[in-house]
């Protein structure tokens, strides 16, 4: 058996695929890919809520937001020569350099070493204790990434910490 799934839909396509598929008896998306993250939170208040009631699996995409949650970027600082970041203009990234942002990765950095973690374990941790999330992939270029982002399977999140996280990074919860 084969499954499809759809990336970058709004709540409305979704469900529009969806009901399509139902009255038509085809094969029916059963997950979707979307950019989601402690930074960029825009699906909760539709796709979230239509993959949880439709079952629909959620893949979060970018979930360290291109590197911006992995905390090796700081305000006032050279961007890493070795980085995403650093290597060339890159608009995914650049988008999200702002004043703001530098706020919340500082929080969410202090929250995680506080709790002796580190930010992309906070990150990927949060993402695995959303409801609608079915799985994350996270890229790496080196081993030692691979083996941090897998420590974060090791991290469970109380549903009072999930709140907490989203509140330190100054955006509420849905």
């Amino acid at each position: 058996m084969r499954y499809i799934g759809c990336a970058n839909y709004a709540a409305w396509q979704l469900t529009d695929a969806l009901w399509a598929a139902r009255t038509a008896g085809l094969s029916r998306f059963v997950s979707i890919q979307s950019e989601y993250n402690l930074i960029s939170r825009g699906i909760e208040t539709e796709v979230a809520p239509v993959c949880q009631r439709f079952g629909v699996g959620l893949i979060p995409w970018a979930p360290l937001a291109a590197g911006f949650l992995t905390g090796k970027y700081k305000r006032d600082a050279p961007r890493p020569a070795d980085s995403r970041g650093g290597r060339r203009p890159y608009w995914f990234f650049d988008r999200r350099v702002t004043g703001d942002n530098y706020d919340r990765v500082e929080r969410l950095q202090q929250f995680a070493e506080e709790r002796a973690q580190t930010l992309p374990e906070l990150a990927i941790t949060w993402l695995l204790h959303r409801p609608a999330v079915s799985v994350v992939i996270v890229g790496a270029s080196r081993v030692g990434q691979v083996e941090a982002n897998a420590r974060a399977l090791e991290w469970k999140l109380t549903e009072d910490k999930v709140r907490l996280t989203a509140e330190t990074a100054g955006v509420s919860t849905s």
